[in-house]
């Protein structure tokens, strides 16, 4: 899996555990049992489920530098907004809630470099 692709799990996935050790064995390494990630989980409120829907749908939207994600192309935003059926009392509230997540990933990819 390429990094930022975000994908939900399968019950035909293996477990975590074994991704790694089979990766690692890729590589020659082997991974030390206490090396072993743990899955987080987390759970979407039924209220949130349609910004979710759309900040997934909006992860073509990147603009990039060098492979680094920057921001995200507002007016490629609006299409997205536009195209679901979002009342358009709700749309400055979506439009928030979108930009606090591109924050939020900017930051968190930023810590990560």
């Amino acid at each position: 899996m390429a990094g930022g692709e975000l994908r939900f799990p399968s019950a035909d996935d293996p477990p975590a555990a074994a991704r790694l050790d089979a990766d690692a064995a890729g590589f020659g390494f082997y991974v030390v049992e206490s090396d072993t990630p743990v899955e987080d989980e987390f759970y979407l409120w039924p209220e949130n489920c349609g910004i979710w829907s759309l900040w997934l749908s909006v992860q073509t939207q990147w603009f990039t530098d060098n492979g680094i994600r920057t921001r995200l192309d507002y007016q490629g935003i609006q299409v997205c907004i536009d195209s679901r059926s979002i009342k358009k009392k709700d749309r400055p509230r979506y439009f928030e809630a979108l930009q606090a997540m591109e924050f939020a990933a900017l930051d968190e990819w930023a810590k990560r470099r």
